[in-house]
């Protein structure tokens, strides 16, 4: 019986260990006041489809959740994943149509919305390791209905750890609008890609 209480233990004590790791990586580096964090790691519970190994932070700044706020839907998120030569852009469009699909059903608990339909995905590389593109999904978190999010990706190879890290940031709004600059203050750390 000691034994089993023993291990049982050791076993939540290295569970903690391992939260307390992951909470602790910063991929982005935001004003921790305006922007809240969350740490997820792959293979996303929501997603786990999408076949990286890694960590994901996003980033959201107050408001995003609510519907009259200029910062509706608008955050950051990033992957640090194993190294990634190439990012074609249809491998991008299938594992972000994953993530959205997956990301909406664990939204919709009780599984009653007949309207939420795969994501569809659309992006363009415009340059070696940038995309911009478009994201039609289904809000199930706040307005139950159809949202298409505007999406500028940067992927940051990091060949001395063999990571690549890719950022995301997101907005319904037009990339015109003044919530895209407040999406760039989110900067990359200076730190994740040093040993």
């Amino acid at each position: 019986m000691k034994k089993l209480i023993l291990i049982t233990l050791l076993m939540l004590t290295s569970i903690a260990v391992v939260a307390q790791d992951v909470q602790s990586i910063d991929i982005l580096d935001a004003d921790t006041a305006a922007w809240r964090k969350e740490v997820f790691t792959f293979p996303l519970g929501f997603a786990p489809e999408i076949n990286y190994r890694g960590v994901e932070e996003a980033r959201f700044p107050q408001g995003w959740i609510k519907t009259e706020s200029d910062n509706f839907w608008s955050y950051v998120f990033a992957w640090k994943i194993d190294y990634q030569k190439d990012l074609p852009v249809e491998e991008l469009e299938k594992n972000i149509g994953l993530y959205y699909d997956g990301l909406m059903r664990i939204a919709d608990k009780k599984k009653t919305d007949p309207e939420i339909q795969e994501a569809v995905v659309l992006f363009v590389q415009t340059s070696e390791t940038e995309y911009i593109g478009k994201i039609r999904t289904f809000d199930a978190f706040a307005t139950k209905k159809p949202l298409t999010l505007n999406a500028k990706v940067i992927k940051y190879d990091c060949p001395d750890q063999r990571e690549t890290i890719i950022v995301f940031r997101l907005s319904p709004k037009p990339f015109t609008n003044e919530v895209w600059s407040y999406l760039n203050e989110v900067k990359i750390s200076s730190e994740v890609c040093q040993d």
